[in-house]
């Protein structure tokens, strides 16, 4: 397998700020987080509509984008740094067949 870069965008208001991602530098790999509780205030899902919605989101995307390979987990078994469990979320990690600048990443998730 070659070699790459991976760079981590994590898509809550505590983490991602936009203005961050004005880099002109390209990758290939992604590793992504997206969070239900940050979602759920936009959207007022339940856990399983949430689930449902990020998984079909996630096929589309692999289906419409020249994907290397995506993979995804769902789970809520991280503990915070104050010892609560950390909310539901999804991992993604995904591989482009070519570079992309993250803006379209941040816009494509």
């Amino acid at each position: 397998m070659s070699k790459f870069e991976w760079i981590d965008l994590k898509f809550d208001e505590e983490n991602f700020v936009y203005s961050e991602l004005h880099e002109t530098k390209r990758f290939r790999g992604f590793r992504l987080q997206r969070n239900y509780e940050y979602e759920r205030e936009q959207t007022n899902e339940t856990q399983d509509e949430w689930r449902k919605r990020i998984a079909e989101e996630m096929k589309h995307i692999f289906n419409s984008q020249k994907i290397e390979y995506m993979a995804y987990i769902f789970h809520d078994k991280d503990i915070l740094e104050d010892g609560s469990p950390k909310p539901l979320h999804v991992h993604v990690d995904v591989r482009f067949e070519n570079a992309r600048m993250m803006p379209s990443i941040a816009k494509l998730f």
